[in-house]
């Protein structure tokens, strides 16, 4: 799972400069979507946070408070649930112990441990 858009990139090209292909050798999931990662090659499968969603409860916090007439109301937890898009940069898991080279590869790639032993 990578965090961010330039980190979805980074770990892309860690793996490639690494003879690692998305996502025969490693599956890549990022967080939070955007127009163009369909267009990205592979597509790559995200946890989406939904904006509409987040986007009426902040409305909603913000006309009670209106409403109360005070800066004085308390805080709310909002909790707005992320969903899973699918798209092509994740396979199958392998059987336990299949491909243990590959995976020690990938791993090294992305710590940049890339040349040490394991």
């Amino acid at each position: 799972l990578v965090g961010n858009f330039p980190m979805v990139v980074g770990a892309m090209q860690a793996l490639h400069e690494h003879g690692l292909v998305v996502p025969s050798d490693v599956s890549l999931v990022g967080f939070d979507d955007a127009p163009w990662l369909p267009y990205m090659r592979p597509p790559l499968r995200v946890v989406s946070q939904p904006y509409t969603a987040l986007g009426q409860a902040a409305a909603r916090v913000l006309l009670d408070r209106i409403a109360a007439g005070s800066a004085d109301v308390p805080p709310q937890d909002v909790v707005c649930d992320p969903f899973l898009v699918i798209r092509g940069s994740t396979a199958q898991v392998a059987r336990p112990h299949t491909g243990r080279h590959r995976h020690l590869k990938a791993r090294d790639a992305l710590l940049g441990l890339a040349g040490t032993e394991s």
